[in-house]
């Protein structure tokens, strides 16, 4: 029996093991090698976020370039596989490429440490784009990833308690991080991952025409692992007392609640009778919920005077975000350079701004931070990249993508909007860590969108040809 091993390119940023294409003389694939393989890689990917976050978010140059090293590692077990690679990830490692080589990227001593941190992000997205095209590859990333966050809330809760136990200074939950708004963007991702599976579950996996309560009764019990990860996440989030992570949350997984329930029919007439047959009571429950975040933003605790501080902050970071705008016009087109935002906060800063400007090396708004960096041409280039895969999942969408593929999408989306609009206020995707967990689940889902959009097309061909 002769073994035949489908070559495809490979570059050195991808990492994935993928479906290991290997065919025997009879045209059939062993599929149990192959599960196996991909079930690798899953593992190894989630391992290597966990890692990251374990070294405070990969932050440093010696946490980035081990993380790098064990992405390299890993694409070198993937190219001895001959996987082959989507365009997507030839176009983005020749763009790193030409901006290091070109002198684009600014100075090298400044700019390599950041450089290496977004060839991890190329990696990532690569693994995730290749191993979202199997619908069995996306559900066991989707319980790998909700575990994982879930066990580092955990361990969050554990420390964080040891500490308060220790001492009465410690009153913000950050973990390993700097920040606890980092942190918070961190569990956020956790939580909604969390409430789109649970959409994905009632939708999907219970009988229609009954009431949402008895729904939850019938759920499977896989859905014990999403439940107790949104709740653990979740309470991370309360605890770190980040005022924008909680409400963006909130925010976050009502959108995919919503989503998921208006994409059902059966759910559709249900909510249509409740809402219409009982107006009064419907409206009543949605002043009630808004009057319990109201009363948490407003108690005589912890979170509620962070709340009440929200004006005081708001001030600050206007006032720096006008002397970042300023910097950034000294060099609109190409800007200082990738990780030059350090070295231009220290130059910008006086005895006058030094109360707003002394951060934790970023702009508190990731836009801003970018057109410093890179210029005008560099932050519409990273955006046109960036809505580009949004363009192709929610093409996925419209093509009616179901069952777990469009659960995840939905809940991907979600997490776009959560950090779309939190890096406007904090610097979340500046630290590689949570960079590449956002890498990793954009990359499953622009792979779910691909796979999505080549079975329409095939199937309309396939209706073409019939007629």
């Amino acid at each position: 029996m002769t073994i035949n091993f489908k070559i495809g390119s490979f570059p050195l940023t991808c990492l994935s093991f993928s479906i290991v294409k290997i065919q025997s003389g009879d045209g059939k694939m062993p599929v149990q090698f192959g599960k196996r393989a991909s079930t690798a890689c899953v593992g190894g990917v989630v391992l290597l976020l966990a890692s990251s976050i374990f070294l405070g978010g990969a932050d440093g140059p010696m946490a980035t370039s081990m993380c790098v090293l064990g992405l390299l590692l890993l694409a070198a077990v993937a190219a001895w596989l001959n996987l082959s690679v989507p365009m997507e990830t030839l176009f983005l490692g020749g763009l790193l490429g030409v901006a290091a080589l070109s002198g684009l990227a600014g100075n090298w001593d400044m700019a390599r440490t950041e450089w290496l941190q977004l060839c991890g992000a190329v990696a990532i997205w690569t693994a995730g784009r290749t191993l979202g095209t199997e619908r069995y590859l996306v559900k066991l990333s989707w319980y790998a990833l909700m575990g994982t966050l879930m066990a580092i809330g955990l361990l969050a809760i554990l420390a964080y308690g040891l500490d308060v136990s220790g001492g009465l200074g410690v009153s913000r939950m950050k973990f390993t991080f700097g920040s606890p708004n980092s942190f918070a963007a961190l569990m956020a991702v956790g939580a909604i991952l969390s409430v789109g599976h649970i959409s994905y579950k009632l939708t999907q996996h219970t009988s229609q025409e009954i009431s949402l309560v008895s729904r939850f009764g019938q759920l499977p019990g896989k859905t014990i692992l999403s439940m107790s990860a949104l709740v653990v996440c979740g309470g991370c989030v309360m605890l770190s007392l980040s005022r924008a992570g909680f409400v963006l949350m909130v925010l976050a997984c009502l959108f995919v609640a919503l989503v998921s329930i208006l994409s059902a029919p059966d759910f559709r007439r249900y909510w249509k009778r409740l809402i219409v047959g009982h107006p009064f009571a419907s409206a009543a429950g949605l002043l009630a919920a808004c009057f319990m975040v109201a009363l948490l933003l407003g108690a005589e605790t912890q979170f509620g005077a962070r709340a009440s501080d929200l004006h005081v902050d708001a001030m600050d970071r206007w006032a720096a975000f006008g002397e970042y705008w300023s910097v950034w016009q000294q060099k609109p087109l190409i800007g200082h350079g990738l990780g030059s935002f350090n070295h231009v906060n220290e130059r910008l800063t006086n005895l006058e701004n030094a109360p707003y400007l002394v951060t934790l090396g970023a702009a508190h708004n990731v836009g801003l931070q970018w057109l410093i960096q890179t210029g005008l041409v560099g932050t519409a280039l990273m955006a046109a990249i960036w809505l580009a895969m949004h363009f192709q999942i929610i093409r996925a969408l419209r093509k009616r993508a179901e069952g777990a593929n469009f659960g995840f999408i939905v809940a991907v989306l979600a997490v776009s909007v959560y950090f779309s609009i939190h890096s406007m206020i904090d610097f979340p995707l500046e630290l590689p860590g949570i960079m590449w967990i956002y890498s990793f689940v954009l990359g499953l889902a622009c792979g779910v969108a691909a796979s999505e959009i080549r079975k329409s097309e095939a199937e309309r061909v396939q209706t073409q040809n019939q007629t």
